[in-house]
């Protein structure tokens, strides 16, 4: 009884120190992982929520320790349950350090528990103004033990997905037309795009300098030297305060300028 004691306290009182305290914690596949596996589910438009659970197949536990690292410049913890009953439980939810921030759980059962499902649930905003980024949480499982039996021990199961508004894609089906005395360039809508940013050069494989930008799917460019040949690419671009992010240039179209159609040439 002494023993089961000591070890209790053992187990509840590092919640607050074990949480990325320096143990080593092999990154693996977490189908390698039985009976511990994790799940991540990303939901709606622009203010996009993440659910983030870690499951536990059937076994019998009697303790265990586990940790949970996010990225807090990207998502924020909103909430967090526990669902598995056991004994005693502990979770230290104030975390933080210059790498991240995190949440970490242990639990105890005064005698060995046939458990099964939901071990721990999370749910997290994204930030807002973030933009179509890749980002990872980390499940680090410090030990989980039935009596003298090690379950599982000392590995780090990743979770990388993509939240944000996504990035505007590149605009595609570029024409170019005439009028007496401009180019027209078109193109179809970018999803995302607040806008476009319209490229020209002199050669196909030269340098391509901004010649305007445009809220509408066309741009006309009259500052042109007649029987002259250009090449337009153009990007769509996504404004989020002062920021403006732009994507990939299109490919390129090119044609010969005939001002007044040629009539007075």
């Amino acid at each position: 009884m002494m023993i089961k004691k000591m070890k209790r306290a053992f187990v509840l009182g590092l919640t607050a120190l074990v949480l990325f305290a320096g143990m080593p914690a092999p990154k693996v596949v977490a189908a390698e992982n039985a009976p511990v596996r994790t799940e991540v589910k990303v939901s709606g438009g622009n203010n996009q929520l993440v659910a983030y659970r870690i499951y536990l197949d059937k076994t019998k536990v009697t303790d265990g320790r586990v940790a949970v690292e996010y990225d807090p410049e990207v998502l924020t913890l909103q909430t967090d349950n526990e669902w598995i009953k056991f004994s005693e439980n502990d979770v230290n939810r104030d975390y933080n350090n210059e790498d991240g921030a995190g949440i970490s759980y242990a639990f105890v059962n005064d005698t060995p528990k046939n458990a099964s499902g939901k071990l721990l649930s999370l749910s997290f905003k994204a930030k807002p103004g973030v933009k179509g980024k890749d980002t990872t949480i980390k499940a680090t499982i410090f030990s989980i033990n039935n009596e003298e039996e090690t379950i599982l021990s000392d590995v780090t199961l990743e979770d990388t997905f993509n939240v944000g508004k996504p990035l505007p894609k590149k605009p595609s089906g570029l024409k170019l037309g005439q009028t007496l005395i401009a180019f027209v360039t078109s193109w179809k809508e970018a999803a995302n795009a607040d806008g476009y940013v319209v490229y020209r050069s002199e050669s196909k494989d030269g340098e391509y300098q901004e010649v305007g930008e445009t809220v509408t799917t066309f741009f006309y460019d009259a500052n042109v030297k007649n029987n002259t040949t250009y090449y337009y690419k153009v990007a769509s671009y996504m404004k989020d305060g002062d920021q403006r992010y732009v994507s990939a240039q299109s490919e390129a179209v090119s044609g010969t300028i005939r001002k007044f159609f040629g009539w007075f040439n």
